[in-house]
């Protein structure tokens, strides 16, 4: 006895351990009506105090020797769950679990939101976080494709066309993730509600880069402001690389087709070009951007001054005449692929305006 006792401790989840600890029906109608004290009546069935203290009360409570049923937490009732169905159609997918519980107790279903959850996985639905994006639309599409048919019909390989935009660059890191040692808590950073940063204009040619201008970032870059940095940056850099033989290519930004500035580059005799709208993957100056603030990122500034820094030297050593052609060709490869008007910068197809190709 004491053998079986101490291997009850040492392992009590154990299978015959288990089994002993199990009281019986004869024992439970033993207990359930006897008069004696718990303790006699634990010497006579051979269980513990506890055990009887918990077995008789168990009784007295239900009124039966028998456990519990089991717990039924989903109702299984059809007309609630053609409910649930109804309340959640394609119309109504954003609807929220207490709308639904406020309109089942319409209907004399009290259930808690908890429950309604529990109510759908059982008819085959959850509920998860919305993820927004921004996604290429059906006649945005046709538009890549009838752009795309133009490229390789006029065998347009951008020799004389600069790629001009705007983008906004900010301080701190933009990582998500970050690597810790073990038994090492994550380390918490704090956050502001807005940072800080700088709005960074410029293009990119098959000759090289154009000068870039540092914007401060409360400042409102509008078609007036937009065009004194064509007339600032651009123009010079067309009259000496390409003598004005060259078109300006641009996305469909509201400062950028509005009137003032369509006007303006009429005026200085600035040719552009047609461009898709919603396709940064069509040009080059998207990826001067996106290496641009894994640059900065990777720098870490911590304000302004710093960030300014880290700006000028990438734009000083990063974007190079070869950097510039690379660039182009990768806009050329993904205006070739896109066969379908989708977004092909990744290895499948996607309607996704922007994709993390890493």
């Amino acid at each position: 006895m004491e053998f079986l006792a101490s291997q009850q401790l040492l392992n009590p989840n154990q299978q015959n351990a288990a089994s002993r600890r199990r009281i019986s029906m004869d024992d439970r109608l033993t207990i359930h009506h006897s008069t004696d004290s718990y303790r006699n009546i634990a010497a006579q069935t051979g269980h513990s105090t506890s055990g009887v203290w918990y077995a008789k009360r168990r009784s007295s409570a239900l009124s039966s020797l028998k456990n519990r049923p089991k717990r039924i937490t989903v109702p299984e009732d059809k007309e609630l769950l053609k409910f649930l169905d109804e309340a959640v159609d394609e119309e109504h997918l954003f609807i929220h679990r207490k709308e639904i519980a406020a309109q089942l107790r319409l209907h004399g279903y009290n259930l808690t939101p908890k429950q309604i959850s529990k109510l759908a996985a059982y008819d085959g639905l959850y509920v998860a976080r919305s993820v927004y994006q921004q996604m290429i639309s059906p006649q945005n599409i046709d538009l890549r494709l009838f752009y795309r048919q133009y490229v390789m019909a006029t065998r347009n390989f951008f020799y004389k066309h600069i790629f001009v935009d705007e983008a906004k660059i900010l301080t701190g890191h933009n990582g998500n993730t970050e690597w810790y040692r073990l038994n090492e808590r994550n380390k918490k950073h704090p956050r502001v509600a807005h940072r800080s940063g700088f709005t960074l204009f410029g293009g990119i040619s098959r000759r090289g880069p154009t000068p870039f201008i540092i914007v401060p970032g409360n400042v409102r870059i509008d078609s007036e402001f937009y065009c004194n940095m064509i007339g600032h940056c651009i123009y010079p850099f067309m009259k000496d690389k390409y003598n004005m033989d060259c078109t300006l290519i641009q996305d469909n930004a509201s400062i950028h087709v509005s009137k003032y500035t369509k006007d303006f580059l009429d005026q200085l005799g600035i040719r552009r070009s047609f461009f898709p709208p919603q396709s940064p993957d069509f040009t080059g100056i998207e990826y001067v951007w996106r290496n641009g603030k894994q640059f900065t990122s990777q720098k870490n500034p911590a304000n302004l001054d710093e960030l300014k820094l880290c700006i000028a030297e990438y734009v000083r050593n990063e974007l190079t005449v070869e950097m510039c052609n690379t660039l182009i060709d990768r806009s050329i490869t993904n205006i070739l692929r896109s066969v379908d008007g989708m977004n092909h910068e990744g290895v499948r197809p996607t309607d996704l305006l922007y994709r993390d190709t890493h």
